[in-house]
């Protein structure tokens, strides 16, 4: 806490304070996405925007019964709530003194052990399932580090090229994946059975489940190694 100089927040055109004219509180704000809730008090008023909360939920979904239905909220979660500056909210890090958004520090330990570990110099070959992990998983720093999306093209390349390259290989070798892959492009209309339609669709489920599981090893080119050299030095 001593790094911080606290100062008296004043209104301004896009922040209009929380008082209203006769001095009383205004409601505090809720930003709800699906489940989570987004929302932020003063240690005096907490817990009443808490309380606030569970009573929205309780008034929209039923107040608790647990005789005759689950609880809307669930109460093992809500007792080890940790209420603080600094939060880590759909895998994002908010820090409402420094002001920041960040990825975790576990998380972002994971990625460069990801990087050092698996995809170092000596390696030269890679599955489909290791780099799509990898994107993944750089594809989250990106929603805190917008610049990563503009250094992951190679990685992007080269997942489109596996793939191209998987299913290509499956159907010179495989006849059941070549029945897959027709029955997964026959175009379903309003002619369509219901039956046959999730037919098609389990068709299409399965073709892309076993290209995107191939176990075929393909070589680390030039340009994704210098990628990933960057990326690891980053």
């Amino acid at each position: 806490r001593d790094r911080f100089r606290f100062a008296r927040a004043r209104r301004c055109g896009l922040n209009h304070g929380v008082f209203n004219e006769d001095g009383s509180r205004k409601a505090t704000p809720h930003w709800i996405y699906v489940d989570d809730n987004l929302l932020a008090d003063i240690r005096a008023g907490m817990f009443r925007t808490l309380a606030a909360a569970a009573e929205a939920i309780f008034t929209v979904l039923g107040f608790p019964a647990v005789a005759v239905r689950q609880c809307a909220v669930a109460l093992d979660k809500w007792k080890e709530l940790f209420v603080s500056y600094k939060l880590v909210l759909l895998g994002l890090e908010f820090n409402t003194r420094e002001m920041t958004v960040s990825i975790p520090h576990a998380y972002r330990q994971e990625v460069c052990d990801l990087l050092n570990n698996h995809w170092h110099r000596g390696r030269r070959s890679f599955t489909i399932n290791e780099i799509e992990t990898l994107v993944g998983k750089l594809g989250r720093v990106g929603q805190a580090f917008r610049p990563m999306y503009h250094l992951m093209g190679s990685l992007y390349k080269s997942v489109a090229f596996c793939l191209n390259k998987a299913e290509a290989y499956k159907l010179t070798v495989s006849k059941d994946f070549r029945a897959l892959l027709r029955r997964s492009r026959t175009k379903i209309t309003n002619d369509t059975s219901l039956q046959e339609a999730r037919a098609i669709r389990f068709a299409a489920q399965q073709a892309s489940r076993q290209t995107h599981h191939s176990k075929k090893t393909f070589h680390i080119c030039k340009s994704l190694r210098e990628e990933l050299d960057f990326l690891t030095a980053l």
